[in-house]
């Protein structure tokens, strides 16, 4: 397994596999997510990642081809009157093909996540998981991801 940062080759590759990860909370959650398109995750999409200096794209490969990716933004939030100064990396996504998951490809995305924030000199990667995705919350338990927020949500028009 080989993972490094991603590059104009791998535009093809993140397109897809984005627009079946966006497929899939479309189908979970579909008054919050549209179902893609083919416009939907473009390949200029990604180009505007790649030049971002803030954002990284990590790409998996097994044997040059490429199988899963994590990308997600450097976020620096300055100390508050109520709040210490926290850098982190904020996954925004993590996504490994059907048939490479359970085989390693994500905790080597997650080991290469690691290394890339302590090159940074930052000490924390977080990230969101929909309450629907039982099999990222316990993958991320594996890799010793702890839960420190929630998101709750109250449809007004069912509230009594």
């Amino acid at each position: 397994m080989r993972v490094a940062p991603a590059s104009e080759g791998d535009i093809d590759f993140l397109s897809r596999l984005s627009r079946e990860v966006q497929r899939i909370h479309a189908e979970a959650l579909p008054h919050l997510f549209k179902q893609p398109t083919p416009d939907v995750y473009a390949a200029e999409y990604f180009r505007m990642l790649l030049a971002d200096p803030d954002t990284f794209i990590l790409v998996a490969s097994r044997d040059g081809t490429p199988v899963g990716f994590v990308r997600g933004t450097v976020v620096r939030d300055a100390e508050t009157v109520d709040r210490h100064a926290w850098d982190r990396l904020h996954c925004k996504s993590i996504a490994v093909l059907p048939g490479q998951q359970g085989v390693g490809c994500g905790h080597a995305l997650i080991q290469a996540t690691v290394m890339y924030a302590k090159a940074l000199g930052i000490a924390t990667i977080t990230g969101d998981v929909w309450s629907f995705n039982a099999g990222m919350r316990n993958f991320l338990a594996k890799e010793r991801h702890v839960p420190i927020c929630e998101t709750q949500a109250l449809d007004v028009d069912s509230y009594s």
